[in-house]
């Protein structure tokens, strides 16, 4: 079946294609200056850098047809003798699939094994063999193998002896082309040493303002410790599920995550914590440190109890301590959740503060603005995730001091830091408790100023009321119905 070649879709950047970007800094392109620097060191290797710099700039860019073909076959010429045969097969299933793309034969067959590659053996084999980093970090040749993972993605077929689901190979032409998403057969794992990328996976989510998106997902029966390099050899009793995450924090915040914090969960309810977290060179990281608003990737390593083909009903969970999990299918969508319970406000009131001197009354009006029952709170300077069984009821206002000065005495002055948690308490289910956190600037005579006050209750509340300093100051009252959440 002749078929054009088409753009490779554009789509969010998942944790493959960052990892992806450590080798792009790692290769360079043909142009870079630097590259006489040590070329009596690199050799052979150099060159093959350069080629696959090229391939790659050729199927990013949609060049045409026959020149995607001849930056791959130059790629095949200079591949090194010694390269593992993932990798020679990685880049033959690429120039096969580009050279009858521009003869206008069928390359179907050629394409699911481009699909079917080992992404991640051959991101780390590229690693190692172009090790320059003083070359710029360009991801010229991201393309070849974002492409490959977004046809094994979209359904190529991994069988040879299958029919392969049309696809498409970067170009310029068009980038409207519908493709069947009709999901590959699971991969039979023979007998001997298997590795086996599974997909890769789309499910996102929030976990305390940072969003977690599963990425390329790989399962091996190598030893652990060389399970992603060209000598890998059968582990003694040991299965791995490596599961690609790319974290992004949705504001500025410091953060970070480790191994630890993530879980392995199968269809029967066995969960696994993380062993390892790896780059995409296998290499160990100590975590995924944020600071700020930015992107994070790495891979974690599950031990199985038995080499996983299929990752219907599997799950992977973030988990800090005993927070609420974010729990992510790693197969499809995540299912929409609804974390946040919008309470009606009520009109403006009328509250007491600390009266300190005799005869002086300290009084505020206070504009709800807003009221939510939630899962996560910035409060003290820093992101809270609610404990399981547990929520935060979060109310923001506007606090206009209406404090008057009574003869002689300071009253005004007494009111600028008078509104304290005892006098905006929360009944919850006639149990009363303090805010956690009551935020309020200093109020100046007249002022209005901004503030928030964040209360903990348990995820079974049913009535929530808001109490000044007595239970005859009664100011407003919810009626809750609160869900419960997977992880709980």
């Amino acid at each position: 079946m002749q078929r054009s070649t088409l753009r490779t879709p554009r789509r969010k950047v998942l944790m493959s294609l960052a990892a992806l970007g450590l080798i792009a800094s790692a290769c360079g392109s043909s142009t870079d200056d630097g590259l006489a620097a040590d070329a009596d060191s690199a050799g052979v290797a150099r060159s093959f850098c350069d080629s696959v710099a090229d391939l790659g700039a050729n199927i990013q860019t949609g060049s045409p047809a026959p020149d995607q073909a001849a930056a791959a076959a130059a790629t095949m010429e200079l591949i090194p003798s010694d390269a593992p045969e993932f990798a020679t097969s990685y880049f033959q299933a690429i120039a096969d699939a580009t050279q009858l793309q521009a003869t206008g034969a069928d390359s179907s067959i050629a394409e699911a094994a481009w699909a079917n590659g080992q992404h991640l053996q051959v991101s780390a084999f590229l690693g190692a063999t172009c090790p320059d980093s003083e070359f710029t970090s360009s991801a010229s040749f991201q393309g070849m193998i974002a492409m490959g993972m977004d046809m094994q993605a979209a359904g190529v077929a991994t069988d040879a002896g299958e029919t392969a689901t049309p696809t498409t190979i970067a170009s310029g032409t068009s980038d409207d082309a519908a493709t069947d998403t009709t999901p590959a057969p699971a991969p039979t794992v023979e007998p001997g040493l298997n590795r086996v990328v599974l997909g890769e996976g789309s499910a996102s989510g929030l976990y305390a303002q940072v969003e977690w998106t599963v990425g390329e997902i790989t399962s091996t029966n190598a030893d652990a410790y060389d399970w992603l390099t060209s000598d890998a050899e059968v582990g003694d009793n040991e299965f791995w599920l490596i599961v690609g995450v790319n974290g992004e924090t949705q504001s500025n915040i410091r953060t970070n995550y480790d191994q630890d914090d993530f879980f392995l969960t199968s269809p029967d309810g066995l969960t696994m914590n993380g062993e390892e977290l790896i780059d995409s060179f296998g290499e160990n990281l100590f975590q995924l440190e944020f600071d700020g608003q930015e992107n994070k990737s790495g891979f974690i390593v599950f031990a199985t109890p038995e080499q996983i083909t299929s990752l219907d009903g599997w799950s992977i969970s973030v988990k800090v301590g005993d927070q609420i999990p974010l729990v992510l299918p790693l197969v499809g969508e995540a299912p929409a959740l609804e974390t946040v319970l919008v309470l009606d406000p009520p009109a403006t009131l009328g509250v007491r503060g600390d009266s300190i001197w005799e005869g002086c009354e300290i009084t505020y009006d206070l504009d709800v603005l807003t009221a939510e029952v939630t899962i996560d709170s910035s409060h003290d300077n820093k992101i809270h995730r609610a404990r399981v069984g547990e929520r935060y009821l979060v109310v923001t206002y506007d606090i206009t001091s209406t404090t008057e000065n009574v003869g002689s005495s300071p009253c005004t002055s007494s009111a600028e830091r008078g509104f304290d948690p005892e006098f905006f308490r929360l009944s919850i289910d006639g149990r009363v408790s303090t805010p956690e956190a009551l935020e309020t600037e200093e109020i100046n005579e007249g002022a209005t100023v901004a503030g928030q006050a964040v209360y903990l209750l348990p995820a079974e509340a049913t009535e929530l009321t808001l109490l000044g300093e007595t239970f005859e100051e009664v100011y407003n009252t919810w009626q809750v119905d609160i869900w419960a959440l997977p992880g709980e």
